[in-house]
C-alpha cells in the first residue's frame, strides 16, 4: 500500500479520485492508519499543512508526530490513546512545526475501527488547517486584553453589554466604586445598586436605546461601596462591526454628585440674587412713581401757576412755556414707563395674561410698532414665580426683537399646555445664529435661561440669518412652588 495517495497514483479508482479531489480542494489532509503495520495512507496537501514532502513520506506515524509541536505532543498522544481505549471519536487541536520554523494550527478528528474481538485495527481521520482562524482568535484575545488593561487604568467607570442588554464587563474603577466583585455586577447585578426612585426610568431608557440602537445619556443615582448614593452621568454608544453587525453597547460613567451640588448651590444663590433684584426693582419703582413722579406732577402744577402770574404774556413766552410743559409731561410718561418696567402692579393684581397684554400695548405705543398678542387657554392661578419668569422673558425677548430684528411687526402668544404654559415671541426679521448667542452667553440669554431654570422651565430659540427668530419659553406647572 502506498504511503501517500494522489490523483496521479496508478490503479486509483474513480471513487477514490473524487474523494481525493474533494479533500485537496478543501485544503484538508486525510489519513488511514493500519495499526498492524504501523503505516498510514495519506492524501491531501501534506506539504502546506505539515511541511512533509509527499515523495519522501514513509507513511510511518512517527514521521507525522515529529512535526507536532513539542509542547502539544503529549496532548495529541493522550487524545489518541483515550479514543482508542474508550472507543470514542478522536479530536485534537495542536500546532505543527515546519522544518523552516513556520508554525501552523491544525484541528484533527478521527475514529478507530475494531475487530470482532474488540481489538482496534484501523484509524481513519481528517485534519483541517485552522491557522488563520487561530491567529485571528489570538489577535482578538490580545486586543481584548489590551483593551482591559487600558480600561482598568482609566478613572472613568466603564462597562460593556451584549445584544441582550445584559452587562458583560466592568472595569476596575467601576468595581472599586461599587465595592463588589465582577461576577456580582455582571448581567443585571449592577441594577441592585441603582436608587429605587431612579431604577424604572433608567432601565426603560436603557432598553429603549438598545431597541433603537442609538447613543444615550442617563443621570441616575448608584450606591457606592460606603452605602452612599452618588449621581452618575452615564453615556452609552452601540458597538458595531465593520460590516454593520450589532454587538451591544459600551459606555462610561462619571460621578457628578459634587457638580450637581455646586449647581444647586449656584441655583440657590442665583435665586436669592434675583429675588433681591426683584425686591430692589419693586422699591425703586415705588419710589419713582410715588416720589419722583409726584414731584414731576407738582412741577407741572407750579409751572401752570407761574404762567398765570406773568403779566402781559407774549406769544413767544407762551410757546416757550408750552414747550417746557410738554417736556415735563414727557418726563412724567417716561417715569411711569420706567416704573412699570421695573415692577408690574398688573402682574401682581391681575395675573400674567393681563400684564403681558398691557406690556405689549405699551411697548407698541412707545416704539410705534405692531404687536399681535394672543392668549390661548392659559390656566387660572399660574404661580407667581412662573408668571414673573415669563413676564421677564417677554420683556427681554420682545425688546431685543424691536431693537435688532429690523421689522415693525411682531407676534406674542401665551398658551396653556397639558399641565404647563408656554410663551412664544416671533418676528420675521433679520435673525441670527443662536449658537453664537449661546456661545458668548450674552446677558439677555443668560438672564432668561436662569429665570426659567429656577421654575423648572426651559428656553429654546429658533433662528437663522434672514429667516426671523422665535423665542419659546415653556414651564411645567406640576410641582412648581408658588414663590417669587
Amino acid at each position: 500500500m502506498l504511503a501517500y495517495l494522489s490523483r496521479r497514483s496508478p490503479h486509483i479508482s474513480l471513487a477514490d479520485e473524487r474523494l481525493l479531489l474533494t479533500v485537496e480542494s478543501a485544503g484538508k489532509v486525510a489519513w488511514d492508519w493500519d495499526l498492524a503495520s504501523g503505516r498510514d495512507v495519506w492524501f491531501g496537501d501534506l506539504k502546506t499543512m505539515f511541511g512533509i514532502d509527499a515523495r519522501r513520506f514513509s507513511g510511518r506515524v512517527e514521521q507525522f508526530h515529529r512535526r507536532v509541536h513539542p509542547d502539544d505532543r503529549a496532548a495529541v498522544a493522550g487524545a489518541v490513546a483515550e479514543s482508542r481505549s474508550n472507543k470514542t471519536p478522536y479530536a485534537a487541536t495542536f500546532r505543527v512545526l515546519h522544518p523552516d520554523g513556520r508554525m501552523r494550527w491544525v484541528n484533527a478528528k478521527g475514529a478507530f475501527t475494531y475487530a470482532a474481538d474488540g481489538r482496534p485495527t484501523r484509524m481513519v481521520g481528517i485534519a483541517t488547517d485552522i491557522t488563520e482562524q487561530a491567529e485571528n482568535e489570538a489577535a482578538l484575545r490580545e486586543s481584548e486584553q489590551h483593551f482591559r488593561e487600558i480600561a482598568d487604568s482609566a478613572p472613568a467607570l466603564l462597562w460593556m453589554a451584549g445584544v441582550d442588554t445584559q452587562c458583560t464587563y466592568f472595569n476596575r474603577s467601576w468595581l472599586e466604586f461599587r465595592g463588589r466583585r465582577m461576577e456580582e455586577e455582571l448581567r443585571a447585578g449592577w441594577c441592585e445598586g441603582v436608587h429605587p426612585e431612579d431604577l424604572r426610568r433608567t432601565m426603560d431608557r436603557f432598553r429603549e436605546a438598545f431597541k433603537a440602537r442609538e447613543p444615550f445619556v442617563l443621570e441616575y443615582r448608584l450606591r457606592r461601596h460606603d452605602g452612599a448614593y452618588r449621581w452618575l452621568l452615564d453615556a452609552g454608544v452601540p458597538r458595531v462591526t465593520a460590516d454593520g453587525v450589532f454587538l451591544g453597547y459600551i459606555g462610561s460613567a462619571c460621578d457628578i454628585t459634587d457638580l450637581k451640588d455646586a449647581r444647586a448651590a449656584l441655583s440657590n444663590l442665583t435665586q436669592r440674587l434675583m429675588a433681591t433684584h426683584e425686591t430692589q426693582q419693586s422699591r425703586i419703582a415705588k419710589e419713582v412713581e410715588d416720589d419722583i413722579g409726584q414731584r414731576v406732577a407738582l412741577l407741572t402744577i407750579e409751572l401752570d401757576a407761574l404762567v398765570e402770574t406773568l403779566p402781559g404774556r407774549s406769544p413767544h413766552v407762551q410757546v416757550y412755556v408750552d414747550r417746557v410743559r410738554h417736556r415735563v409731561d414727557d418726563l412724567a410718561d417716561r417715569l411711569r414707563e420706567l416704573s412699570r418696567r421695573l415692577h408690574s402692579s398688573k402682574l401682581e393684581l391681575l395675573g400674567i395674561v393681563a400684564a403681558a397684554r398691557s406690556y405689549c400695548r405699551e411697548l407698541s405705543d412707545q416704539q410705534k410698532v405692531s404687536i399681535d398678542f394672543v392668549a390661548d387657554n392659559v390656566p387660572e392661578g399660574v404661580p407667581r414665580g412662573v408668571s414673573l419668569a415669563l413676564y421677564r422673558v417677554l420683556q427681554e425677548a420682545l425688546t431685543n426683537a424691536v431693537m435688532h430684528s429690523g421689522v415693525r411687526n411682531f407676534e406674542v402668544t401665551l398658551r396653556g399646555l397639558d399641565r404647563g404654559v408656554e410663551l412664544e415671541v416671533c418676528d420675521r426679521g433679520s435673525g441670527f445664529d443662536p449658537r453664537v448667542g449661546f456661545a458668548f452667553q450674552t446677558a439677555g440669554l443668560v438672564g432668561m435661561t436662569e429665570r426659567l431654570n429656577l421654575v423648572g422651565g426651559n428656553l429654546s430659540i429658533e433662528s437663522e440669518p434672514g429667516a426671523g427668530t422665535t423665542v419659546r419659553a415653556r414651564v411645567a406647572l406640576e410641582g412648581v412652588e408658588d414663590h417669587e
